[in-house]
């Protein structure tokens, strides 16, 4: 029989063309099944597709018959609807480069039979996009990994940007060492949270702009901080990853404002209700001039009113941009 040494294969095959080709409005016949399987060069009877399919279905495959007639691969692993999902989460991703982001994509369009995944092309909008140029992504997340399960320490150097937009190294090129705590996701970057111990505090590093990353054969060093550390309460707390001193913080916030609070603080917000449309809460938060900035959007709709030295870095804050904008350009 021709292709007599293929048979091995067949079964394989046969569920590759079920995956790839069929789906619900795109069942597949049996005579078609055994010319895709010739040009193949697997020679196959009737009898022994039906045998097959239901080899399959004991597998466990969700392999449905047509009413029209022939078979379509029915439950996936992933739902059309989910990889479309994921499909936009790694066009939104910035972290991860325009090559990666097509070549994750095509792979996701694997998962759905090729009519599903024209669907996906049609949603496809990458171009306005801003991305990382760092392609050696995929290999500092996994090295960032390996540290922190082998509890190592990391080397790297930091990329930084001229004014003219080229990249370099900061700090003429030197090497950090640090002991990796965690990688957090915040305003669609990752970045790492490490204990450096120059600055004696949990430091966070852009893991787009980490270059050639190595494990070191130094133990990790915890501190003080490491005991109590937290990465999601850690990334509640900070504001687009620039750290400051933790503080907790009270604030009369106008009640249309208070959907907002929740969705950034959690559980971690304690509200009471207050009178004349406005309530009072109390939130922990890293202090810097991203939180403060965080804050004045919502002009008088939000008062921080303690502690004290917080209320006075806002001021100072404010007083100092009036200052700056009442000064007379030269």
């Amino acid at each position: 029989m021709a292709g007599n040494g293929n048979q091995k294969l067949k079964l394989l095959y046969l569920l590759q063309i079920l995956e790839s080709e069929t789906d619900e409005e795109n069942p597949i016949k049996t005579a078609d099944i055994l010319r895709r399987l010739s040009d193949l060069g697997i020679a196959a009877e009737r009898k022994s597709i039906y045998r097959d399919i239901d080899c399959l279905r004991e597998a466990g495959y969700d392999i449905v018959s047509a009413s029209g007639g022939g078979y379509f691969l029915g439950e996936r692993r992933f739902e059309l609807s989910e990889v479309k999902l994921l499909t936009d989460a790694v066009q939104a991703s910035r972290f991860i480069t325009h090559q990666k982001s097509f070549k994750l994509i095509e792979k996701l369009k694997g998962l759905v039979s090729k009519s599903d995944a024209k669907s996906i092309d049609r949603q496809l909008h990458m171009s306005g996009i801003s991305k990382a140029e760092n392609e050696q992504i995929y290999y500092v997340i996994d090295a960032i990994y390996d540290a922190i399960s082998k509890d190592r320490q990391i080397s790297f150097k930091y990329l930084d940007y001229t004014l003219s937009g080229e990249k370099h190294y900061r700090s003429d090129g030197k090497e950090y060492s640090v002991s990796p705590y965690a990688l957090i996701w915040d305003n669609e970057y990752y970045y790492l949270a490490a204990y450096y111990k120059k600055h004696e505090k949990i430091a966070n590093f852009r893991v787009d702009k980490m270059d050639r990353v190595r494990v070191l054969d130094t133990k990790r060093e915890k501190s003080d901080e490491y005991k109590h550390f937290d990465p999601a309460k850690k990334a509640k707390s900070q504001f687009s990853m620039f750290g400051g001193e933790p503080e907790l913080i009270t604030a009369q916030i106008e009640d249309k404002y208070i959907g907002v609070f929740v969705d950034r603080f959690g559980d971690d917000l304690t509200l009471e209700k207050g009178k004349n449309g406005y309530s009072c809460v109390r939130f922990k938060a890293e202090v810097s001039r991203t939180f403060m900035s965080w804050i004045f959007q919502f002009g008088e709709g939000v008062r921080i009113l303690s502690p004290k030295k917080v209320c006075d870095g806002v001021a100072d804050m404010l007083t100092r941009v009036l200052k700056m904008y009442g000064e007379k350009n030269d």
